[in-house]
Formats: structure tokens, C-alpha cells, sequence
């Protein structure tokens, strides 16, 4: 197992554009961590006599918004709020959906049947759109978002572990730890979903860009943060109303939605190269 474990980082190591992801994610949890140590200012402050200032006057490198506020500041503490749906949604999403695709696969029957059409009825409605009758229903919020997004992450999950234990329970040691007695419960996590777990990882951290997309998209629409609180999102679409005057609003935190993704979205596919390099052949 230490063998293994020690080849995948190897091959991780070598997938530059993977370690290129890794360190912009490094650096983001750092500045999301750390953010009232990096910058002063308390994010929804309003200075009314100091708006639209442009990036690079003092004491604003980045800029301030049309009220004022620290462009840098905001989103800073507005990459908080989307690594906590994004960590915080899959988490949620991966679990349940992991669990009801464990039961799916491993008893078959009637209960894979009704716990994948409900999957599937899930899938029927576009990811955005589902989203948005979530959050219609439930309000906005910083809880509602991580429900919404864990709810629609559900599927994703459960349709990949099903197919994992379906292929992974008719293995020798299964079947021999089923003939010494093993009941079903230290079967599925003690011989089958530890097998399950390098696509899982995969899938998971490439599915926390889709949760900061859907959640920047969500608030971008007026239903995922509540202002005056920092969001990618909201500050996009606060800018997008001065983008003649003051594009920097729009340009800054739209290239922090850019660099996240991409930077969970490089280290997922290095991740997926290094656990099964047979995918890159």
C-alpha cells in the first residue's frame, strides 16, 4: 500500500500543469485563511467619497467598488464563501450520494432500480436550472447554496460508486470474506468502498470547481449571497453595471472565479492521471 501510495505522488510530481493547479489552490486556502491579516479593511464598509477608485491608488491596490469598498478585501473574503460551498456542498453531496450508491450496487434489484431512477430524474434537469429552483424554494443564503449544490451533486456520486461496486464486489476478496462470514456492513466499507475511493477522489475534487461555479453563478443571479456579504459572484455582478467606467470590479473577480477553477480543474485531471495512468494511454 506504502509502494503504491508512493508511486501516485511520483507521477503526481510529474504532471506540472497538475502541480501548477495544486500550489493555485495552496494559495487560495492561504488568502482565504488569512485574510484579515492581508488586508485591513472590513469588507462591507462603505467609504461613498472613495468609489470607483482605480486599481493602484494608495491604499487600494486593486481598487474599490461603487461604494467604496476594498476591491481586494471583497474578494478576498468572498474566496471564503466559495471554498466553503465547494469543500463544504461536495462533502455533503459525496456522502450521500456515496452511500446510495454503495446500497444500489451491492444489493441490486428493486432498490437499485428506485434509488438510480430517482438519480436519474436528478440528471434529467440541466445542473444550472436545478439549482435555480432550489434556491427559489429555499431562499438565499449561505446555507441554502451549500444544500442546493450538495442536492445536485448527489447523482454524480451515487451513478459512480454503483458502478465501482458493481464491478468491485464480484472480486475474490469479497467473495471470500463473504464465505468467512463477513456481514454486508464490513463488506461495503471495509472491502468495497476503499476500492471506490480513487475515482471518488477525482471526481470530488474536480466537482468543488463546479460548486464555486454554480455558486458564483447562483449569487451572479441575485439568489446565493445576500449583499452586502462578499461573493465572486455578486461583486461580477455589481460590476458589470460600471464596466464602462470601472472594469476592474468585473475583471478581478472574474479572473478569481478563472484561476480557482482552473486550478481545481488541473490538479483533478493530474490527480486522475496519477491514480490510473492507464487513462492518459
Amino acid at each position: 500500500m506504502e509502494h503504491k501510495k508512493n508511486k501516485v505522488l511520483k507521477r503526481l510530481k510529474k504532471n506540472k500543469l497538475a502541480m501548477v493547479g495544486m500550489v493555485i489552490v495552496i494559495i487560495n486556502v492561504i488568502l482565504a485563511i488569512f485574510a484579515p491579516l492581508i488586508t485591513p479593511y472590513d469588507p462591507n464598509e462603505m467609504h461613498l467619497e472613495a468609489s470607483l477608485l482605480p486599481p493602484g491608488s494608495q491604499g487600494h491596490p486593486l481598487g474599490t467598488d461603487e461604494f467604496g469598498r476594498d476591491l481586494l478585501t471583497r474578494i478576498l473574503y468572498g474566496s471564503r464563501v466559495s471554498l466553503i460551498v465547494g469543500v463544504v456542498s461536495i462533502g455533503i453531496g459525496g456522502t450521500i450520494g456515496t452511500l446510495l450508491g454503495l446500497i444500489a450496487g451491492f444489493y441490486g434489484g428493486k432498490i437499485d432500480s428506485f434509488i438510480m431512477r430517482v438519480m436519474d430524474g436528478l440528471f434529467a434537469f440541466p445542473y444550472v436550472l436545478l439549482a435555480i429552483a432550489l434556491m427559489t424554494a429555499l431562499g438565499a443564503g449561505l446555507h441554502n447554496i451549500i444544500i442546493a449544490v450538495s442536492i445536485i451533486n448527489v447523482p454524480g456520486f451515487a451513478r459512480i460508486v454503483r458502478g465501482e461496486t458493481l464491478v468491485v464486489k464480484e472480486q475474490d476478496y469479497v467473495e471470500a470474506a463473504r464465505a468467512l462470514g463477513a456481514k454486508n456492513k464490513r463488506l461495503l466499507f471495509w472491502h468495497i468502498l476503499p476500492n471506490c475511493m480513487a475515482p471518488l477522489i477525482v471526481y470530488a475534487t474536480m466537482g468543488i470547481a463546479g460548486a464555486i461555479l454554480s455558486e458564483a453563478a447562483l449569487s451572479f443571479l441575485g439568489l446565493g449571497i445576500k449583499p452586502p456579504d462578499p461573493s465572486w459572484g455578486s461583486i461580477l455582478k455589481a460590476g458589470q453595471e460600471f464596466l464602462g467606467v470601472a472594469p476592474h470590479i468585473s475583471t478581478f473577480s472574474g479572473l478569481a472565479i478563472l484561476f480557482t477553477v482552473l486550478g481545481f480543474n488541473l490538479f483533478g485531471d493530474g490527480l486522475r492521471d496519477a491514480l490510473d495512468p492507464r487513462l492518459k494511454q
